[in-house]
C-alpha cells in the first residue's frame, strides 16, 4: 500500500514521485515522509529515496535463531534505501534504534543483511545501549 497526496511519473520508466504525506507499507517494511522517489516497481521498489522532517523507516524481521521477529526503526532528514545491497542510508539527525540499542549521528549507513552499521558527523556518534541506562527513580 502507498499513499500520498500526489503523485506522477518521472520522464524516466519505472520512476515515480510521491508528494505530501507519503505512506508506504509492505509486509517487513513501513516508511512516512513529505516526499519519496521511487525507482523500480511501485510494489518492490529497486531504490527509494525520501525526505521528511523527519522521514520515518519501521522494518519488521526475525534474527537467525529468533522466535520471534523485531522491529528496527529509523530516521532522518533524509532515508535512501537500495534494495541489491540491502543498505539503509539516513542523513540529517539520523537515529537507529534496534533491541532497544539508539544510535545517533549525523548520517547512519545500516546493512541490513549483515546486521551492521557505520555512522559518522561531524557532531560525532552516541551510542546508548539499554543495558547501560539507569534506572529512573
Amino acid at each position: 500500500m502507498v499513499r500520498a497526496n500526489e503523485v506522477w511519473e518521472d520522464a524516466k520508466a519505472d520512476v515515480l514521485h510521491f508528494q505530501g504525506r507519503f505512506d508506504m507499507r509492505t509486509r517487513e517494511w513501513r516508511i512516512l515522509a513529505t516526499q519519496a522517489t521511487a525507482y523500480g516497481a511501485v510494489n518492490d521498489p529497486d531504490r527509494i529515496t525520501v525526505t521528511g522532517s523527519p522521514a520515518k523507516v519501521w522494518i519488521e524481521r526475525t534474527p537467525t535463531g529468533a522466535d520471534a521477529p523485531e522491529i528496527i526503526y529509523g530516521e532522518g532528514a533524509e532515508l535512501e534505501y537500495v534494495k541489491a545491497t540491502e543498505r539503509l542510508l539516513m542523513r540529517g539527525d539520523a537515529v537507529l534504534i534496534e533491541q532497544g540499542n539508539r544510535l545517533t549521528s549525523a548520517q547512519i549507513e545500516y546493512d541490513l543483511a549483515a546486521d551492521r552499521f557505520k555512522a559518522s558527523g561531524q557532531q560525532g556518534v552516541e551510542i546508548v545501549v539499554e543495558a547501560e541506562r539507569a534506572p529512573l527513580e
